[in-house]
């Protein structure tokens, strides 16, 4: 599931650089990282490396890295920001069932503060892609 949201992602920006709005390589680059991550996971499954760690379902590491991959979109393309930025309730939300509350406390800790410096770094160019109005 976690690979087709990352798919459904790549598909929608890579319509905004059809489009013009964000550069061509955003899309390519955030599906590698989709990728990776994606086949990682599976690899981790499938040799059973998973089952020797804290956490055999990788929820902390996946959702970390779901923060990661929202809020690099928002310092790649700020200009259409806003849903990558509401991305991450669900990365949260999905981490937050699964997660014990100390790792829960650590994860939004970090992704509050990943947030923060992302804001920082992008200041005022957080968009919502709206059409042009014409005159």
């Amino acid at each position: 599931m976690t690979a087709a949201s990352y798919a459904v992602d790549t598909l929608f920006l890579a319509l905004f650089a059809v489009a013009g709005t964000v550069s061509v390589t955003v899309a390519p680059a955030y599906g590698a990282a989709a990728a990776a991550i994606s086949a990682g996971v599976y690899a981790a499954t499938a040799s059973g490396w998973n089952l020797k760690l804290r956490d055999p379902s990788l929820v902390e590491p996946l959702t970390i890295l779901g923060i990661a991959m929202q809020l690099g979109v928002v310092l790649a393309a700020p200009q259409v920001a806003f849903p990558f930025l509401a991305n991450l309730f669900t990365v949260f939300a999905f981490g937050m069932i699964w997660l014990p509350l100390r790792d829960s406390v650590v994860v939004w800790t970090l992704g509050s503060a990943g947030t923060a410096v992302v804001f920082y770094a992008v200041h005022d160019r957080i968009g919502l892609p709206v059409p042009a109005l014409s005159s």
